[in-house]
């Protein structure tokens, strides 16, 4: 607030005594007034927009409807750093690296090698480390220091993500109890206790790691998610999904880039939801819900569309169509409608006992690679059909038969299928057995048989 001073000057010499004593009172008033409006002064506090719950429709069209995109309330960034930070001497686990000289290749896949839980007679978890000639060696292994005094001690969770980081979380059977992470790069260990009465107790739903930022939601309120930075964990933030408690249970989370949160339910896979972290102080929520026989896919590798996969009273392993449909729908619905082709996976196709699948983006988001198996009985396969969709020409095209069953595996928080440096070849893998699949010449080349998963890929020093 300015306040606009007037000075008068005068020539009357003899009022000058008189002026003085009538000005005092004046001047003592104005004091008092600017004390108290200098104290009303409160400093501003940056907010987090969020979004109110909307009435869900019951109806379902092939156009997706939007749920709720419009800012009400608002959630205050934590600026100062959170005591539920754990510090180095109270963690309850400990890395034991290996010593030995790792191979110089820029590219390098994390692989479990064993068990993940904890007793007095077995090995701690132990992750190796698996290059694209066929390498293998020990990373680390993590060993618990029974700080918490857990009955059951494993690691319940893994997410290894932007070449750099791998999270999980310390469990007690199925309850969390607190999140690690670890730069492979620096050899950098730091843990967080969340503030929650527990993370939820299907793991794989409450937590994804992502190149900048970690997300998690608490049992307690799971229409809340929290966030916190990688870099420096005492930045946190907060977003609402437009839904009640009990319809916002059963979101699972992934990443698409450095800022852009993925929301997938798993009980209803019609609802998706897209965070937009371009502003962390303000994240944007936008949801979506889908016809009910449509299944949601993967996003391009680009981030621009969405595979889908229509199942009409079939399931989502015999989709009668395939398409696609751009991401922009999650911002607004008009002209928004996918783009569905017939698919050659459909109840009626090809051999007795072949079912679809996954699916990954070919990383130059011209086409989608399909894994598809054949099975010899209720709960064994043993052959695999591998096939590609061109979208630009519109076409399916079988290119391999594989005497292996083989898949992306992706049972780690959904973790995107692991390309090679080059983006020329892909992983398939069982519990056995770890393949490189070439796309150029769509050869089969063996990795390593001693068997474990991989997980996804991490650059080492």
């Amino acid at each position: 607030m300015e306040a606009r001073r007037t000075s008068t000057h005068t020539k009357l010499s003899r009022l000058r005594p008189f002026l003085r004593w009538f000005a005092l009172p004046y001047i003592f008033c104005i004091l008092v007034l600017a004390a108290a409006c200098s104290s009303s002064t409160a400093p501003r506090t940056p907010t987090i927009t969020i979004n109110p719950p909307p009435v869900l429709s019951a109806t379902h069209t092939t156009e997706p409807s939007p749920i709720s995109a419009t800012p009400t309330d608002t959630l205050p960034p934590t600026l100062e750093p959170p005591d539920w930070l754990i510090e180095e001497n109270s963690f309850s686990i400990n890395i034991d690296w290996t010593e030995d000289e790792i191979p110089s290749e820029q590219v390098t896949l994390v692989v479990p090698g064993g068990d993940l839980g904890y007793s007095k007679s077995d090995y701690p978890p132990i992750f190796d480390y698996l290059t694209w000639s066929g390498t293998r060696g020990r990373l680390f292994e993590i060993e618990y220091n029974g700080n918490l005094n857990l009955e059951s001690p494993a690691i319940f969770y893994l997410s290894p993500t932007t070449d750099r980081f791998i999270a999980f979380t310390l469990s007690d059977a199925l309850d969390l109890r607190e999140i690690y992470w670890i730069d492979v790069q620096t050899r950098q260990v730091f843990g967080y206790d969340p503030p929650c009465k527990s993370i939820t107790t299907i793991g794989e739903d409450a937590l994804a790691i992502g190149p900048e930022w970690f997300a998690y939601v608490c049992d307690e309120d799971q229409t809340t998610w929290h966030l916190f930075s990688l870099e420096d964990p005492s930045v946190t933030t907060s977003l609402q999904l437009p839904f009640n408690n009990e319809l916002s249970k059963g979101f699972r989370p992934s990443w698409l880039g450095a800022d852009t949160l993925i929301l997938n339910h798993r009980a209803r896979p019609i609802n998706r939801c897209v965070v937009d972290l371009n502003d962390p102080s303000e994240p944007v929520v936008s949801c979506q819900e889908f016809d009910p026989d449509l299944t949601l896919g993967r996003f391009s590798s680009d981030g621009t569309l969405m595979e889908l996969r229509a199942s009409y009273n079939t399931t989502n392993s015999h989709p009668q169509e395939i398409g696609v449909i751009n991401t922009d729908c999650f911002a607004s619905s008009i002209g928004c409608f996918p783009h569905l082709y017939p698919s050659p996976f459909g109840p009626d196709a090809g051999p007795r006992g072949v079912f679809l699948e996954d699916g990954a983006w070919l990383p130059d988001s011209n086409g989608i690679l399909y894994v598809q198996l054949q099975s010899i009985n209720s709960a064994w396969a043993d052959k695999t059909y591998l096939w590609t969709f061109d979208l630009h020409q519109e076409k399916f095209a079988q290119i391999a038969y594989l005497d292996d069953p083989l898949v992306f595996y992706q049972d780690y928080n959904q973790s995107a299928p692991i390309w090679s440096p080059d983006e020329t070849r892909v992983l398939l893998q069982n519990f056995s057995k770890i393949y490189a699949f070439d796309l150029t010449d769509n050869t089969l080349q063996l990795l390593n048989d001693d068997g474990g998963i991989a997980i996804g890929t991490v650059v080492l020093p």
